[in-house]
C-alpha cells in the first residue's frame, strides 16, 4: 500500500474515535439530566453510569490526542500497520 490510502485509513480511525468521544460526552450529559425522582438506588446507578461515561471519554480523548500527534509527525504508516484488522 502506498502512503495515501494509509493516511486515509488513519484519518478514518481518528474520525471514528472522535465520534466515540462525542457520544461518551453526550451520554454523560443525558445521564446528568435524567430525573430519578429522588430514588437513592437510581441516583447511585446513574452516578455509576456517569463515571463510566467519563472514563470512556477520557480514554477516547487520549487516543485522539495520540493519533493527532502521530499524524502531525508523519507516522501515519506506522499507525496504519497497528490498526490492521
Amino acid at each position: 500500500m502506498d502512503a495515501k490510502p494509509r493516511d486515509l485509513e488513519v484519518k478514518d480511525r481518528l474520525r471514528r474515535f472522535r465520534i466515540s468521544r462525542k457520544e461518551a460526552r453526550e451520554r454523560q450529559l443525558w445521564l446528568r439530566l435524567i430525573n430519578t425522582g429522588g430514588s437513592a438506588a437510581l441516583d447511585a446507578k446513574r452516578a455509576l453510569l456517569r463515571q463510566e461515561a467519563r472514563e470512556l471519554k477520557l480514554i477516547f480523548h487520549a487516543i485522539v490526542q495520540k493519533l493527532e500527534r502521530f499524524l502531525r509527525r508523519g507516522f501515519a504508516r506506522v499507525l496504519a500497520d497497528l490498526f490492521v484488522i
